[in-house]
């Protein structure tokens, strides 16, 4: 029975890591995408054709047509993507502190506990298990990313209050642009620490508290 909740809550860690990872990886498809129909990078087709209106008729070009409706259609979906990735490589990163955060307390669950909101799944607070894993040969490694993270989360945080507001002045405006810019990197920065936090759970299982 000892067993069973290690190995059970191992899989709940990797579950989400590797949904997270498939968030990762379409993103990266639909980025990939999206560049390679920008109409700088297509060589144009100069056809027409007349299409009736109600009171007039226009010459429109059919390919430009398609062109302007897929290049929408993917960026579109490169936004929807990297919301997905970055709310998917959120919940890895909590979730992994969550169940070393359990092991640490003597605890034994089976899953990785968290809320649901409008279909969207969160684990609301990242667990603090840093002062735990001193002997861990990995340790500052994890500190530099769950820096990072936590310095990605306040660009996110401050670009979408920024953009909150209905006047901005020049500096602000600035302000938010490199806020975006380097909450870009929010999703890469969660999953990164998530992959770190799964493998301190290991080191909770099997140094802290091992069978």
């Amino acid at each position: 029975m000892s067993e069973t909740w290690r190995k059970a809550l191992q899989e709940s860690v990797w579950a989400l890591g590797r949904a997270a990872d498939e968030f990762r990886h379409a993103l990266s498809l639909a980025q990939s995408a999206y560049w390679g129909v920008q109409l700088d990078r297509i060589r144009p087709v100069d056809g027409q054709v007349k299409v009736a209106h109600s009171g007039y008729v226009s010459d429109d070009r059919p390919h430009d047509q398609a062109m302007f409706r897929i290049t929408g259609l993917y960026e579109t979906l490169t936004w929807d993507l990297q919301e997905e990735y970055e709310r998917a490589a959120l919940v890895y990163a909590n979730g992994a502190t969550w169940a070393a955060r359990r092991v640490i307390a003597g605890e034994t669950p089976a899953a990785v506990a968290m809320t649901s909101e409008d279909g969207k799944w969160h684990v609301d607070y990242r667990e603090p298990i840093t002062q735990h894993l001193t002997r861990w040969n990995r340790h500052a490694e994890y500190e530099r990313a769950e820096k990072l993270l936590i310095a990605r989360e306040n660009d996110a945080a401050l670009a979408a209050d920024l953009a909150g507001q209905e006047h901005l002045a020049e500096h602000e405006a600035s302000e938010m642009h490199d806020a975006m810019q380097a909450a870009d990197g929010l999703g890469d920065a969660a999953f990164a620490f998530g992959r770190l936090a799964e493998h301190a759970l290991m080191f909770t299982l099997n140094v802290l508290r091992p069978s």
